[in-house]
């Protein structure tokens, strides 16, 4: 996440004002717990131990057009009542060179809000009154269902979360365009 022009997807767990649990990071180590290779028909599963009765799960799946499945899960043995909010991110560090083509969408895309309408936003539209070192942002309301996405002339990624989560939305600055879903 620290190189110049990167973009990436993040996904993990929030707790808590307050709580100890101890959540998996860039720096835990996962071990492969299902699986061995990555293939449309095996998915693999890692999981990660905080040792406080927690057992973190991630399993990968892909299918035959290259779309991946992502779940999370964790297995509470500690004996306490546990409360986690699960978190995706995609992050583009950088505006892009765009093609500005009449025919080709590049920033923002989803289908949000309450008519599910589909909604496309430029780097340009968003980069409207924002001077050289501001950290101004776009965001769009709370919404619930739908998905959100960042594409460029020869990219697409996007985050199709459960259709009764409430996410967050775009959030774009001169230096990051981030989509969240919380």
């Amino acid at each position: 996440s620290g190189t110049k022009d990167t973009f990436y997807a993040e996904f993990g767990w929030l707790s808590g004002a307050g709580a100890t649990i101890k959540l998996p990071d860039a720096q835990s180590e996962w071990r492969l717990e299902k699986g061995a290779t990555l293939t449309p028909a095996s998915p693999v599963t890692l999981a990660w131990d905080n040792g406080q009765g927690h057992v973190f799960r991630r399993t990968f799946a892909i299918d035959d057009n290259f779309m991946f499945q992502i779940d999370d899960s964790v297995q509470n043995t500690s004996g306490t009542p546990l409360t986690l909010d699960h978190r995706a991110i995609i992050s583009r560090h950088g505006t892009p060179v765009t093609q500005g083509f009449y025919i080709l969408h590049e920033g923002m895309i989803g289908v949000v809000g309450e008519k599910g309408l589909l909604q496309e936003i430029t780097y340009s539209d968003i980069l409207k009154g924002v001077k050289d070192g501001e950290t101004g942002q776009k965001a769009l309301e709370k919404i619930t269902g739908g998905w959100l996405g960042i594409t460029d002339k020869y990219w697409a990624t996007a985050l199709i979360p459960d259709q009764k989560a409430e996410l967050d939305g775009f959030v774009f600055t001169p230096i990051n365009t981030v989509v969240n879903a919380f």
